[in-house]
């Protein structure tokens, strides 16, 4: 004998955790030929210097401008697949983003040994967001342009990036900024129509059908016990001071901490206080022997 029966089945709770995002902060900046405005997600390209006086033999390096999303650290894979073995320093202007992207790209920073500077950079003619730039239709690109030492901001999760550089330095005037990670919860409570024929005492599902959903959305500074240890992991493997989480919790998502310069030393997020310009300057590729990150034009 054969018996169909529909049940509505209630209450099917799903608890997700969405790690990772991080209310970064931007920082207002005066209008000029940026890359991206702050809400935008990062770009990560090589660019190389624009000024004459270095020529044959100009510095280069990796600008990485903007939010960082969980479509991040696939550019960051392409561009240093594109500079190979050659140490590029990478200038960072962030408002912040994805956390756990923030750690995949550093990791990829870690295991390069590339130095990180949070330094602004602008582009002599044109950006890789804009459409018509000849540049951003090459399949390599190499911008010109040049780097602004005096500022740019590096703050939340950007600063993860930050943490993993061999050198790192804070261009002056540049902030680097701190806050409480933010997790979000998410509970999806759904009513399921379920039609299901008997068969000889066995059940045999005909259909499912979602009759009604609902999301409940909440947040959370507390962090998972697992995913506190694995910041922990990652900034000892960076070799950064573990205070940097009080630092952290000393703001909350929707503010920023400002550290000074000497908290950036002591946290070591900072470890390289000379300036900004032994990296980036236009006369590092004249020395004897020039630094790693000179090329000639025909890098481009």
């Amino acid at each position: 004998m054969t018996f169909v029966l529909r049940i509505l089945l209630c209450l099917v709770l799903v608890l997700v955790m969405g790690l990772g995002a991080d209310l970064g902060l931007a920082a207002k900046k005066k209008k000029a030929k940026r890359s991206a405005a702050p809400d935008d997600a990062m770009t990560v390209v090589i660019m190389r210097s624009a000024f004459k006086k270095c020529e044959p033999n100009c510095p280069m390096w990796i600008f990485a401008d903007g939010r960082i999303t969980s479509g991040t650290p696939g550019r960051f894979r392409k561009v240093l697949k594109q500079v190979g073995d050659r140490k590029l320093p990478v200038l960072l202007r962030s408002p912040g983003g994805d956390v756990n992207a923030a750690m995949d790209i550093g990791r990829l920073i870690m295991a390069k040994k590339l130095d990180t500077v949070v330094a602004d950079a602008r582009f002599a003619k044109c950006g890789p967001r804009e459409k018509s730039c000849e540049f951003a239709k090459i399949k390599a690109p190499v911008y010109p342009g040049y780097s602004d030492m005096s500022r740019s901001y590096c703050n939340s999760a950007c600063t993860l990036i930050l943490a993993a550089g061999a050198k790192r330095i804070s261009a002056p005037n540049a902030s680097v900024g701190l806050h409480q990670i933010q997790t979000t919860w998410y509970r999806d409570r759904q009513r399921i129509l379920e039609t299901y024929r008997v068969v000889k005492g066995k059940k045999k599902v005909v259909s499912r059908k979602v009759v009604s959903s609902k999301r409940t959305t909440w947040t959370s500074t507390k962090l998972p016990k697992g995913f506190r240890n694995k910041l922990v992991t990652y900034f000892k493997a960076a070799g950064i001071n573990q205070q940097i989480l009080d630092y952290m919790d000393k703001a909350p998502p929707g503010r920023l901490y400002f550290a000074n310069p000497a908290e950036l030393v002591a946290l070591r997020l900072v470890n390289d206080t000379s300036k900004v310009s032994n990296y980036v300057g236009d006369d590092i590729c004249g020395r004897s022997p020039p630094a790693g990150n000179c090329g000639p034009a025909s890098a481009q």
